[in-house]
């Protein structure tokens, strides 16, 4: 099963295979892929990759050992703030959120309370012009009333003048 078809067959499967894993674990399969494909440099090609990734073979020396692990620790502390950031973020707009939300209750409550400042005012006038038009209806009795007693002074006056009216104002009895 050396064959070219036979490669080429094998080369898609381990693919595909590669393709249905987690994202993160597909960089794995990097070196078999880029080695089943026989590409030309693939040693370097899966190396750099490995560097990249964190997969692949352990660096030969210390040096390498030391600067793949702190590209590792930069890795995880950048995952790290992103997370941190994205948290953020997400308390940021709860907070805006909840801002709206307690914008939108202030707006109701003042319009709520011109509404009520509004009606008071309103049956004040009411009130107010209830009382005017008492008043005015009051004023209209005492008026007639005035205007009665003036009359009925003016008699008074009148029959006294003309001598038929005793001291209390009545016509005199005659007889």
């Amino acid at each position: 099963p050396n064959s070219r078809t036979f490669q080429q067959q094998e080369l898609k499967a381990l693919a595909e295979v590669a393709k249905s894993m987690p994202q993160e674990v597909q960089p794995a399969f990097a070196d078999l892929i880029v080695e089943a494909a026989q590409i030309r440099r693939g040693r370097e090609i899966v190396e750099r990759i490995g560097r990249i990734t964190g997969f692949g073979p352990e660096p030969a020396n210390e040096e390498e050992r030391t600067a793949l692990q702190q590209q590792q620790e930069r890795k995880i502390a950048l995952q790290e703030r992103m997370e941190e950031i994205e948290i953020m973020e997400r308390e940021a707009q709860a907070k805006k959120v909840l801002a709206e939300a307690e914008l939108t209750l202030a707006k109701a409550r003042k319009l709520v309370g011109a509404d009520t400042e509004f009606t008071e005012a309103k049956t004040e006038l009411d009130r107010a012009r209830a009382r005017d038009i008492g008043q005015a209806s009051e004023r209209q009795d005492v008026d007639q009333q005035g205007r009665l007693i003036e009359s009925g002074a003016r008699m008074m006056e009148l029959a006294r003048r003309s001598g038929g009216a005793n001291d209390e104002g009545r016509p005199a009895a005659s007889g």
